[in-house]
Formats: C-alpha cells, structure tokens, sequence
C-alpha cells in the first residue's frame, strides 16, 4: 500500500514540474504564418481598388488576390453590381484588432474588428468578422466569413 501511495505521489509530483508540450501544436505555425494571414485579412479588409474595376473580369482579377472559391463568385457579383452604378464611396475601411483562432496545415481562421469610418459625419461602425483561410498553391486565400457581432 505504501509504495502504491508513494508512487503516486511521485507521479503527481513530476507531473506537476515537468512542463507537457501540447500534443497537436502544429509544427508549421510561426511567426511567419501568422505575419502572412494578418497581412492578406488586412489588405483585403482595407482594398479598394475594386472600386475602379473598369469590368467583371478586371473585378474578379483584383478580389482573386485575397479569396477563392464560391466566396470569390459572390464577393466579386456583389462589388461589380455595386461599382457598375455611379455612386459616392465615403467610407475609410480599416482592419482593427485580430485574433487567429486556428491555423492548422493548410487552413486558418482569425478575427478580425472592421471599423468603417463614414468621412462626411466621422461616424464610425465596428463589426467582428471571422475569415476562414485556404493555404494555396499561390499563399492564403479567404474563403469564407461570417460577421460576428455588429
């Protein structure tokens, strides 16, 4: 009984002082990767170049850098119906605070605050997103998001 006793005692003891690794950090998470998925959320957060696409093509061309698949086709229909008609874009968009939720091989998700800051009145709106990433042949790619809170 006492050795039983002593031996998890011993156990616990060690336990306590040995510091454990996390069985599934991901070996292929650094700084970089982090660096690399903040950077491509934050530019396309902050983009506006697909305010002058002169075409559907050149619109989808510009959005391709930052998203891929269904979401690209729905982003880039959604910005050519809004850029086709001549309207007034009096909003700075900004990329706030972001957390990364997950990065494993070649997916990720992070949340990002966007804050859109209307230039007439310098009223300002903060929406948190979460952009789910694809790792590609060509880098990170969006490819999904869903608001939040607004």
């Amino acid at each position: 009984m006492f050795k039983t006793v002593l031996s998890a005692v011993i156990l616990t003891f060690f336990c306590l002082i040995i510091p454990v690794e996390p069985a599934l950090k991901p070996a292929h998470f650094s700084k970089e990767t982090e660096v690399a998925i903040v950077h491509l959320v934050r530019e396309a957060v902050e983009d506006t170049a697909w305010l002058r696409a002169s075409s559907r093509a050149e619109m989808e061309l510009i959005l391709k850098r930052f998203y891929t698949g269904q979401l690209l086709q729905e982003i880039s229909d959604k910005a050519w119906d809004f850029v086709k008609i001549p309207n007034s874009w009096d909003y700075v968009v900004k990329a706030g605070k972001f957390k990364i939720d997950y990065v494993s091989n070649d997916t990720a998700a992070v949340s990002v605050e966007v804050v859109e800051t209307d230039e007439i009145t310098g009223i300002s709106y903060y929406t948190q997103l979460e952009y789910m990433l694809l790792k590609t042949d060509t880098g990170w790619k969006i490819t999904a998001r869903k608001v939040l809170s607004v």
